[in-house]
């Protein structure tokens, strides 16, 4: 009877490089995000937003309740 033949499975490596922001990179990319919710919820809570911001005035009125016309400046708060 015949011997089977091991099979021999090569392991390649991957270089991976870590892939890391400066400080000052991640504070310009949260202070657009920041931007763009003060905007889309100034819209919204004027209802000039279309559809999005009419789901989006629901989501702040959830979550602040009566209060949801101070989240735009919250927001902005935010920012500075």
């Amino acid at each position: 009877m015949k011997k089977k033949k091991k099979r021999k499975y090569r392991r390649y490596k991957v270089n991976e490089e870590k892939f890391e922001l400066s400080a000052e990179t991640k504070k310009s990319i949260l202070i657009t995000f920041l931007i763009f919710f003060v905007l889309l919820s100034f819209l919204s809570v004027f209802n000039f937003a279309g559809r999005f911001g009419f789901w989006f005035e629901k989501v702040l009125k959830i979550f602040f309740g009566k209060v949801y016309l101070a989240a735009p400046f919250l927001f902005l708060a935010l920012i500075y």
